[in-house]
């Protein structure tokens, strides 16, 4: 039986994108892969559900301490990979730790870090513009998130595609339109919701280009639209303009910043929405779109980068850089019944198209190619 190990010491315990592939590769690889047997490294006391098909172990740093699992890596990862006898290696976030093993597959989200480094701050830039690149040389194969991740990768390092494999993301099973208004009332309740508003799911940092939303939704209160606007998810950094937005424009009453959702509350969250607006710069994929369609809410997204594939036909698409173009589109799905109703349903049948499942399977099937098992 093929042996894989999989660096999962980078795994938080709240959701992130980079955290969420990482939970449901874990969940649905032992099914999706049975010939497979799973070794997977956690981060000192972190907290880890028991899955069949799944050999833990433990290394000696905590989750988040970065510097200490590249100072430490070394000789951890060479014992490991001699111990548990593997004849895979795939880290899941970006870059290679010192010491991997010479069969190795690594995930990569997007190519951000090169094309727009000042959306990160400094030292990580910095950090992922020597450490990337010298990790994609060295790797067996890449696993991108998107056709487009794989695009720039090609694009802006020279790399050859056909050591890239594409394996989509999808919104997790739970996330589907609740009905049930005793549920939704306790959500309401809990996060002191308005009774209608515009939701926006993100870390708070420019690319999610947050302040030209606040400036559509300025626009559209002026018209007289009642309607609030939520932002649920955690500072990550330099959000001076968004917040001096909010001010300025007189919304400090009406837009709400909800901080990190429980992951338990977000498909409420989203039920309750009466549009969903994802004006993000700059995305390897883009889950959030895909969580509000199969909780049946209407989305309003970016043109740009891998959204558009993500979405395809079943979003309304506007131009991330024009806010009057961004508020034209919320207006309408707000205002125009039918087009709403028709972008719910199309949405709906767009995310069934997206499982985990397909994601473990296409991955195992990587998996078996770096080892010639499968042509």
């Amino acid at each position: 039986m093929m042996r894989v190990g999989i660096d999962a010491t980078l795994h938080g315990a709240r959701t992130t994108g980079a955290g969420e592939y990482q939970r449901q590769l874990l969940r649905t690889l032992p099914t999706a892969a049975p010939d497979l047997r799973m070794v997977v490294y956690t981060a000192r006391h972190a907290h880890h559900t028991p899955t069949a098909g799944l050999d833990v172990r433990e290394m000696p740093w905590g989750p988040g301490e970065r510097i200490r699992r590249i100072v430490q890596g070394s000789l951890a990862w060479r014992r490991r990979w001699r111990e548990d006898d593997l004849d895979l290696f795939h880290v899941p976030f970006y870059y290679l730790p010192p010491g991997a093993p010479p069969r190795t597959v690594v995930t990569i989200y997007d190519a951000r870090f090169l094309r727009y480094p000042e959306t990160y701050p400094r030292a990580r830039a910095a950090f992922l513009r020597a450490a990337v690149p010298w990790s994609l040389r060295r790797a067996s194969h890449i696993i991108t998130i998107s056709a487009f991740t794989k695009s720039e990768l090609v694009e802006l390092l020279g790399i050859d595609p056909a050591r890239i494999t594409v394996t989509l993301l999808a919104p997790r099973p739970e996330f589907l339109e609740v009905l049930d208004p005793n549920v939704g009332g306790k959500i309401r309740a809990k996060y002191c919701l308005p009774s209608r508003f515009i939701l926006s799911t993100s870390t708070l940092e420019p690319r999610k280009n947050l302040t030209r939303l606040v400036e559509a939704y300025a626009n559209l209160r002026a018209q007289g639209l009642p309607h609030h606007l939520v932002l649920a998810g955690v500072r990550y950094f330099d959000t001076g303009d968004l917040e001096r937005s909010i001010v300025r424009h007189g919304l400090s009453e009406v837009v709400h910043l909800l901080g990190y959702v429980d992951d338990a509350d977000m498909p409420s969250l989203y039920s309750l929405a009466d549009t969903f607006a994802y004006p993000s710069l700059y995305e390897g994929f883009g889950i959030p779109p895909l969580e509000a369609m199969a909780c049946g809410t209407p989305v309003v997204a970016s043109s740009a980068t891998s959204i558009p594939e993500v979405v395809g036909e079943a979003a309304c698409l506007i131009d991330p850089l024009d806010v009057d173009s961004l508020s034209a589109g919320l207006g309408r799905v707000l205002t125009d019944i039918p087009y709403s109703a028709s972008l719910k349903a199309a949405g709906h049948e767009r995310a069934r198209h997206f499982t985990w499942e397909r994601t473990a399977r296409e991955t195992a099937d990587t998996y078996r190619r770096v080892l010639g098992q499968v042509g």
